[in-house]
Parts: C-alpha cells; sequence; structure tokens
C-alpha cells in the first residue's frame, strides 16, 4: 500500500488474481487494474455508492492453500455489487477498511451525482 501525491492510495491482493486496487481522493473513486503500469482502470465505483466496509472474521480453520491470505480479508459493499478482498498483513486490511469507510464519509457529504 503506498499514497503518492494525488492522493491516490493503493493495495494489491495475492497471487494467481492480483488486481491493483486504488483510492482515489481526488476524484473520488475506488476501482482497480489489472495491473501496476495499466492505466485502464475497472469497476469503477464512485464514493456516494460506498455503503460499508467491514474486515472479516478469521477462518476457524484455516486451510493450507491461502491461509495467510485468508485471515486478512475485508469485505467492500456498494451500491451494485460487493467486492471481498484479501491482503497480507491485518494491519493493511485494517487501514484499507479506515480508508474506505472514510471515502463512504466523502461520498455522503456531497450532492447526488449522476453517473454516467
Amino acid at each position: 500500500k503506498s499514497k503518492s501525491d494525488s492522493a491516490k492510495a493503493k493495495w494489491l491482493t495475492g497471487d494467481k488474481n492480483t488486481r491493483y486496487f486504488t483510492i482515489d481522493y481526488e476524484s473520488q473513486i475506488f476501482y482497480y487494474s489489472h495491473s501496476k503500469e495499466n492505466k485502464k482502470i475497472s469497476s469503477p465505483v464512485y464514493f456516494q455508492d460506498i455503503l460499508d466496509a467491514e474486515r472479516l472474521p478469521p477462518p476457524t480453520k484455516a486451510s493450507k492453500k491461502g491461509a495467510r491470505n485468508q485471515s486478512c480479508g475485508f469485505l467492500v459493499r456498494t451500491k451494485d455489487r460487493s467486492f471481498e478482498l484479501h491482503t497480507n498483513s491485518n494491519v493493511d486490511a485494517a487501514q484499507w477498511v479506515y480508508a474506505l469507510k472514510a471515502a463512504k464519509e466523502i461520498g455522503g457529504s456531497l450532492p447526488p451525482k449522476v453517473h454516467p
């Protein structure tokens, strides 16, 4: 996770299906791309459309494959879909939930936006 000068927080998921998630405070959208270099964004979500973000409980019995990632998950609910995301540490997951809740608050304080 990093924060750049343009107020973007970035995060990447695990091995096979890596996605590079960004919370863009300037544009007030949350989205992902398929690589660090790829400028094409997928599934953009306006801050106003974020309903909630919460930590997932650790699994009662972790499987061998991906056990580390399973215990560091969080859920992002939007008007159109839910994202179940996993990170490499519990600290990162907690920071993402905090940042997404902040984005939701920002979106909630804005007048309704007409989406393209």
